[in-house]
């Protein structure tokens, strides 16, 4: 069991002849303060006793404390490890935040880099759920919920990347693929002439998207069209109806969105009800995963979905067989396996006694083919659901909730990674939201508690600092001159008492 910290050591007097504590001068209003008095920090941690041995090696720093120190990190958008130790030492609310006395040193910024090696994403990924745990217990937490994601910029430089300058089949004879990702080996010279190998990895078959060294685990990804592109991750989350974010993860920025969600939905504090997401999500084996669950999703269809012969009307749809307008069948052949799509296929001898078949029948063919997904009776199903006002309600919401929260982590400094490769980035992005459902939890409990506040004004805090340095100072004057009289009849009355 992890030993909680000495809170009467933190809020004890600050000098040996004074009342006055640290908290007096922080403003009792603070963010942080509230966020101590609502929040369990010793209940969050506790998962992460397997990761510390009591009993081995120089005692750690509290891990309690480093997650309040990362905490504040992210709330107050400090860009760097080194900048937060910084701050911890010059400001006094963030002292007292992380159990640190006026005269305590701060922690190195590498103590921070070796805690994340320490506890690793599935650490941090066991706080951000104890959080969550919490907020399911406080009512908080509501059953539709909204998914969406967005890309984070790598903490990579483009600059000096270029293509391979192969041709395409020079690039796939000489490239290896290793782990998706395909290397090549090359002989550099560098300045001093000295000749050297270098290792390049690209993201494409075709060497032109080539990958920074530093973190390999960044990928290629514009964030809309008409923008160029980055380097970036992908931020996954899921979103209840108050904002909170109630499960995450980061991926390749190359990967589907779709393909995030069945994990998201497996580390949810609570079964949800509904799932409303923009089209991006309009895959049919994830709409029949979500019916598997018992989830109602609201998932607008793709314009060519709506604009297709069956769905016009042209072609009736029979279950094994479609009907054409002139009334012959069309039998169900096949499964594509890849495309996920049955071929219906009619009679040669029907289509070429048919006199529509020059305007019906595609140039070299003898018989009509038509293609339609195996999720098309689903479709039809959600065809008529998207027509109802929960439809537009959700979407309504989606659009208000999610953005909303994708721009409180940019607000937080999630709009670019701090760490470099993918489960470091992760990490990174629990803390992300872990500062976020923070945020929201105190504004609720506390009845409107803003954004994070700054400490008690400088000239307040100043004035107080005097006061209390003048009344110490009196204090040691007389006491000073009450020590000299003492001596002075000790000298004198020695004599005597001999």
């Amino acid at each position: 069991m992890i030993e909680p910290l000495d809170r009467s050591r933190r809020d004890s007097t600050l000098f040996q002849f004074t009342t006055k504590q640290l908290p007096d001068f922080i403003d009792p209003n603070h963010l942080l303060i509230r966020i101590d008095e609502q929040l369990d920090f010793a209940k969050l941690v506790a998962p992460l006793e397997d990761c510390y041995c009591p009993d081995f090696g120089r005692p750690a720093i509290h891990p309690e404390v480093m997650v309040r120190a990362l905490l504040i990190c992210s709330l107050y958008n400090i860009s760097s490890f080194r900048r937060l130790c910084s701050a911890i030492s010059e400001n006094i609310a963030y002292r007292w935040f992380c159990f640190l006395t006026i005269d305590d040193p701060v922690f190195d910024h590498s103590s921070i880099s070796h805690f994340i090696d320490r506890i690793g994403r599935d650490g941090f990924a066991a706080i951000f759920d104890g959080l969550n745990d919490e907020l399911l217990w406080l009512g908080m937490l509501s059953p539709e919920i909204y998914v969406d994601s967005s890309l984070v910029k790598a903490n990579v430089s483009s600059h000096g990347l270029s293509p391979s300058g192969m041709s395409v089949a020079e690039f796939k004879e000489r490239a290896i693929e290793v782990n998706g990702l395909f290397m090549i080996e090359e002989n550099t010279v560098d300045h001093d002439g000295v000749q050297r190998e270098e290792v390049r990895y690209f993201q494409d078959p075709k060497g032109r998207l080539p990958l920074s060294p530093v973190d390999t685990d960044a990928r290629w990804r514009t964030s809309r069209v008409g923008n160029p592109s980055a380097l970036s991750y992908q931020e996954n989350v899921i979103v209840d109806r108050g904002g909170f974010i109630v499960s995450r993860g980061i991926t390749h920025a190359s990967t589907g969105e779709w393909k995030a969600v069945q994990d998201l939905l497996d580390g949810l504090p609570l079964q949800p009800v509904s799932l409303a997401a923009d089209t991006a999500y309009n895959v049919g084996e994830l709409r029949e995963h979500l019916e598997g669950r018992g989830i109602v999703e609201y998932i607008p269809m793709h314009p060519k979905q709506a604009a297709s012969m069956v769905a016009n009307g042209d072609f009736v749809y029979h279950g094994d067989h479609l009907i054409c307008p002139q009334g012959k069948i069309l039998r169900r052949g096949s499964l594509h396996p890849r495309h996920h799509t049955y071929e219906y296929v009619a009679r040669q001898k029907e289509c070429q006694a048919c006199p529509f078949k020059r305007t019906c029948l595609p140039e070299g063919h003898k018989r009509r083919r038509l293609g339609l997904t195996m999720y098309y009776p689903l479709y039809l199903k959600i065809q008529e659901r998207n027509r109802s006002s929960s439809y537009h309600r959700e979407q309504f919401h989606r659009k208000t909730i999610a953005e909303g929260t994708f721009a409180s982590l940019d607000r937080l400094g999630w709009e670019k990674s701090r760490l470099r490769r993918l489960w470091k980035v992760d990490s990174e992005g629990y803390m992300a939201a872990l500062a976020h459902n923070v945020l929201k939890m105190a504004r609720r409990l506390g009845r409107g508690v803003g954004p994070p506040s700054l400490v008690a004004p400088a000239d307040a805090i100043a004035q107080d600092v005097r006061r209390n340095v003048a009344e110490a100072a009196a204090f040691f004057t007389a006491l000073s001159s009450c020590s000299g009289w003492i001596i002075w009849l000790t000298l004198r009355l020695r004599p005597a008492l001999r």
